[in-house]
């Protein structure tokens, strides 16, 4: 992949998942502290997903596709429940929203079609996506 074409060039990639990391693992050692810091998990919760929106957003990623927009959504959702928020869901939703923007701009790349991803249903296999697409 070309990093010039890309809405998410390699760089601002880690940069994104290395601070979704990093958010994970201040939740991890805030789940020690019972009450006081499960409430403010859920303060940096909020402002991390409004983070990550507004990132993702800035640099041209729609939240069109289900997936996207699933993985943003249930990482937030994962990271208010006390003892599953241990869970590197943060970094894990960044991976999959990157990984889903970068396999959407292949495809588009790939077919030459700029509506390729609308033709592209969430059911079927890849085979059937790209005869679809073509």
């Amino acid at each position: 992949m070309d990093n010039e074409e890309s809405k998410i060039n390699k760089s601002t990639a880690v940069i994104m998942v290395c601070a979704a990391f990093f958010i994970d693992i201040i939740q991890f050692l805030l789940n020690f502290i019972p009450g006081p810091g499960w409430i403010i998990i859920w303060i940096i919760d909020a402002i991390v997903w409004l983070t990550f929106y507004v990132w993702f957003r800035s640099r041209g990623v729609t939240f069109s596709s289900s997936r996207k927009s699933l993985s943003l959504g249930v990482g937030f959702v994962l990271e208010l429940i006390p003892f599953i928020n241990a869970l590197p869901a943060w970094t894990l939703a960044n991976i999959m929203v990157i990984s889903t923007t970068w396999a959407e701009e292949k495809a588009v790349r790939l077919t030459g079609s700029s509506d390729v991803i609308a033709k592209i249903g969430p059911s079927s296999s890849i085979k059937e996506r790209f005869k679809k697409a073509a």
